[in-house]
């Protein structure tokens, strides 16, 4: 039986390579200080769990206007559905903003009951200038684009972006990712020598375009990893998916990228292979999305993380006998998919 409850779960995380979505001006600049919230409460992320629950983050960026240091104190988070408060929760902070300088409040993440239909969250930042209030009007979120399955064949999914576990760990722009692995019956990622790339049954698989795109950005030529050791820069691709999405496909064998910055492509146009490039101790597929701002031809622009949805796949999870075709959804970690395309 479905329990109604409210709860509200906030974290503070490192902000470390995570960059902002185009922000949107709050307050005036006479103002003693000036806040910007990202990205404007435009969605409240579904994270597909074992909870009823739907999650929503914002950054807050907060710009002293005087010739004086401004003390943020604390932050006074509200949330409200349409017709009652939900929760409250108050944060305590000790920051002296220097000067015409901004700081930024890394992500604060919150998770409550779908049913309790969150529609608001009123803000009280106050600082020793004083106290401003801002209202972010929630939105729940829709992919504007379908994403389909970048493989053929059958493919294992090693890591997903249910909530709390693998990439839902680390806050970053790939933080609704997924991660392809290939294994046999058996649960083997290879067959002969463990320690040959070769001999690993991802390694050099055919990475194709998951929807009909433009490629932004390509990077390659960085070696493939010997197995169980990582490095830091991968071989990837950026694709502007249309609707302000720009996808990142990663880990990419050395000098297998085969398509040009500008290059049109459709859905199944080949891109790449699969290789054990940057941080992949062995041969795998990564691929998120992320929304960018105006100049779509530098993807490192200001972005946000989005979850990612495939459409027209086969699901086979591990407490299923047969194969489920799906026409949208979010595979989990430990799910066999394949396209359907």
């Amino acid at each position: 039986m479905k329990k109604l409850f409210s709860s509200i779960v906030i974290s503070i995380f490192s902000l470390v390579g995570m960059p902002l979505f185009a922000h949107e001006n709050i307050l005036p600049e006479n103002k003693p200080f000036h806040v910007e919230v990202t990205p404007s409460g435009k969605y409240i992320y579904k994270i597909p769990d074992a909870l009823d629950t739907e999650n929503w983050m914002i950054f807050l960026t907060i710009k002293n206007n005087e010739s004086e240091s401004l003390k943020l104190k604390n932050i006074t988070f509200n949330i409200y559905s349409s017709d009652r408060k939900i929760s409250s929760l108050i944060k305590n902070y000790n920051i002296d903003i220097v000067p015409e300088f901004s700081k930024i409040i890394p992500m604060i993440f919150f998770r409550e009951n779908r049913d309790l239909d969150a529609s608001l969250m009123e803000l009280n930042i106050s600082t020793n200038k004083g106290t401003e209030k801002i209202d972010v009007h929630l939105k729940r979120y829709q992919q504007p684009v379908k994403v389909f399955l970048p493989l053929k064949g059958v493919w294992h999914i090693g890591s997903a972006h249910e909530f709390g576990i693998t990439h839902r760990r680390w806050d970053n722009k790939a933080q609704f990712a997924y991660d392809f692995i290939k294994i046999d019956g058996n649960g083997n990622l290879y067959t002969g020598n463990p320690d040959k790339l070769e001999d690993y049954f991802a390694f050099g698989q055919s990475v194709f375009a998951p929807g009909t795109c433009t490629v932004l950005e390509i990077h390659d030529g960085e070696s493939d990893n010997p197995i169980g050791k990582t490095s830091k820069n991968a071989n990837f691709v950026n694709l502007d998916l249309g609707n302000g999405v720009t996808c990142t496909l990663a880990h990419f064998k050395k000098n297998s990228i085969i398509v040009k910055e500008g290059q049109k492509l459709e859905i199944g146009d080949k891109i790449a292979e699969v290789g054990n490039s940057g941080r992949s101790d062995n041969p795998h597929l990564h691929i998120h999305i992320q929304e960018y701002g105006t100049n779509s031809k530098n993807t490192l622009k200001p972005s946000f993380p989005l979850p990612l949805s495939f459409s027209d796949y086969y699901v086979h999870p591990p407490y299923l006998k047969e194969w489920e075709f799906i026409n949208m959804g979010n595979p989990n970690s430990g799910d066999f998919v394949k396209s359907a395309k």
